[in-house]
This record gives structure tokens, sequence and C-alpha cells, in this order.
């Protein structure tokens, strides 16, 4: 079991001293969690300036391994709230707008892995079939943002932009839910903009912190 944790890069073994010690693969796992848990407190501001900004719900989701968790939302002024889902719920990855923009941000490969993992519980979401599932993600990549109705939710509607680090890891998702009738195409293709905005920027925080991070551990 030893050499395999070495053979990934998780342990590191010391002949001379006969000792081991964590390796690099446990370094870049604590950056990660790291990112999840700060997340919610470094993307408080972009919600809000979201939520300001369209009138609309807006919604962070964080991967947790092969799912998505709510890790925080922002309710905007408009009359008409779209609380779809509250802070703290999980879901299969691959279920809602922001889970799906986490898994296109995926390699393939991985992306695939956590789809089969997950087909038991995809399956038994209302109207969602692995065969559909897997559309949508083709058009997710394709558009480099997710627009659909919101799952179980009649009358709503959500856009999602992927939040995506230096390395290329894809961590969280911002969304914009409201209801269908303020969803027109125009109005889409500017909160996509506004949310590509707002994750480009957590993007950057994000790898400024990883950068003094290393230059700490130095």
């Amino acid at each position: 079991m030893l050499q395999c944790l070495v053979d990934e890069d998780l342990l590191a073994f010391d002949a001379d001293a006969r000792r081991y010690y964590f390796g690099h693969l446990a370094y870049d796992m604590g950056l990660a969690a790291s990112e999840r848990l700060d997340l919610p407190q470094l993307c408080k501001p972009a919600l809000a300036r979201i939520a300001d900004d369209t009138g609309d719900t807006v919604f962070l989701m964080v991967r947790s391994g092969d799912e998505t968790v709510c890790a925080d939302r922002a309710v905007g002024s408009y009359p008409v709230k779209t609380l779809i889902v509250d802070v703290g719920t999980r879901r299969p990855m691959g279920i809602g707008a922001g889970s799906l923009a986490i898994l296109s941000a995926l390699p393939e490969d991985a992306a695939e892995l956590v789809l089969r993992h997950n087909a038991p519980r995809i399956v038994t979401y209302e109207g969602m079939t692995m065969e559909r599932l897997r559309e949508m993600l083709i058009e997710a990549r394709r558009q480099g943002h997710v627009a659909m109705d919101v799952v179980n939710v009649p009358g709503t509607r959500t856009v999602s932009v992927p939040i995506t680090t230096g390395s290329g890891r894809s961590v969280a998702a911002l969304s914009v839910a409201a209801i269908t009738m303020r969803m027109t195409p125009e109005r889409e293709s500017g909160l996509v903009a506004t949310l590509r905005r707002e994750a480009g920027e957590i993007a950057q925080l994000l790898n400024r912190r990883a950068v003094v991070t290393d230059i700490r551990a130095v």
C-alpha cells in the first residue's frame, strides 16, 4: 500500500532515513482543499455584485469529490425570488447548471469517470438519462457555459460558468437563476458575460494566492 502511494506521488520515500514523507500530490490536494474551504468568503463580494447588477439570485456551487455543494448564494432585488437551491445542498456532479458547468471544464476522461460513478444517482432525477446528460455536456463544452431550465422547478431558468484555476483545475461555478420570462436570449448573453468576468477575477485571486503559497513553501 505504501509503495502504491509512492507511485502516485502522495508519499515520498527517503531510502537513507528509511522514512516516508508527504509527496507533491499531498501538497496539491492541500491546496485544492484550501480553495474549496476559502471559496465562499473569497467569492462573497462577487456574488453581491452580480445580485445587485442583475436583480436575480446568484449561487456559488463548489466541487466536493464527485458531488457539488451549494456553498453560498446572494438574493437580488427582483420581487420574484428563485431560491432553487439551499446553501448546503449536495447533488451528484452533472445535475444542475452549476454542477454541469464544473463537469464541462474537467478533462474528458475525468468527466467520464465522474459520470460513470454518479450514473445510479443521476438517473433518479425526473426526465434525466445518461444519454441526455452527455448531450448537455457536449453543448456546455461547445458554448463554454451552461444555459438550461432548472431541473424539477418549472418556470425557472439558469445560466452558469465554471471557475478554473491557472493549472486548469475546475473548482466551482457561478450561476444566476430567474423566472423564464426574464431569460431572453439577449439577457442570457449579458448574464454570461457578467459571470465570466467575475469568474475570471476569482480565478486570478486563486492564482495569486497559490503563487504566494508556493513562495512561502520554498
